[in-house]
């Protein structure tokens, strides 16, 4: 079951970790590859269909955070994505934590939970795009 595993740490262990990361995934791929060959008549293709959808998904996703808009593209994105999908901002403000007092003289706002979660996923994409 965790053959894979032990095959990456002893090619880790006899090679450098960026050379035995590229010898693992030739190696699975070759692996598991001649096993559906092997196997053909009983792969579950719709099985085989959701997985592409959720690679293609990953590889858009991965492909995203690899590119590195300017500035400009930024908030010119930012803009457009308030625009046209305000929904998307909804859960601002309403989450267990977040502080919301409304009475018929005003109303006092405190998002502390709705802050830490962007301040993570703000933390997140800095790091992935200032690589």
């Amino acid at each position: 079951m965790a053959g894979g595993l032990i095959l990456l740490g002893v090619l880790a262990w006899l090679t450098p970790v960026a050379v035995a990361m590229v010898l693992h995934g030739a190696i699975q791929m070759v692996s598991n590859g001649s096993r559906a060959a092997f196997l053909w008549r009983h792969i579950s293709w719709r099985v085989i269909g959701r997985y592409v959808i959720g690679v293609a998904v990953a590889v858009a996703l991965l492909a995203f955070i690899a590119w590195r808009p300017s500035e400009p593209v930024v908030f010119v994105l930012l803009g457009l994505t308030l625009h046209y999908a305000p929904w998307l901002l909804n859960w601002f403000g309403r989450l267990p934590g977040d502080i919301r007092h409304e009475t018929e003289h005003g109303r006092v706002f405190i998002p502390i939970t709705s802050m830490i979660v962007v301040s993570v996923v703000l933390s997140l994409l800095l790091h992935f795009f200032n690589r």
